[in-house]
């Protein structure tokens, strides 16, 4: 069964599912971590360091899009906990 051409086929069709769904996901990821450094660089200018709770809060964040958002607003908040509190 292994050899058969459908098998191998679906196999094929798989892997290659897979593999586009690990990328995008790495990318994902990717793209979230370069916001979130963003985010504490700028953040840290303005507000000073990040306590380990903000910290936390920041590393919570998954969403590309959330983080985006928060950095669009660094400008627009006074503190660390008024950027997180939106």
């Amino acid at each position: 069964m292994q050899e058969s051409t459908v098998y191998q086929s679906i196999l094929a069709e798989g892997e290659a599912i897979g593999e586009a769904r690990g990328k995008a996901i790495g990318e994902a990821r990717g793209k979230a971590i370069g916001e979130r450094e963003l985010i504490l660089i700028v953040g840290s200018k303005r507000f000073g360091d990040p306590d380990a709770n903000i910290r936390t809060l920041l590393d919570a964040i998954e969403s590309p899009e959330r983080l985006k958002n928060l950095g669009a607003r660094l400008l627009d908040v006074d503190s660390w906990h008024d950027l997180l509190a939106s």
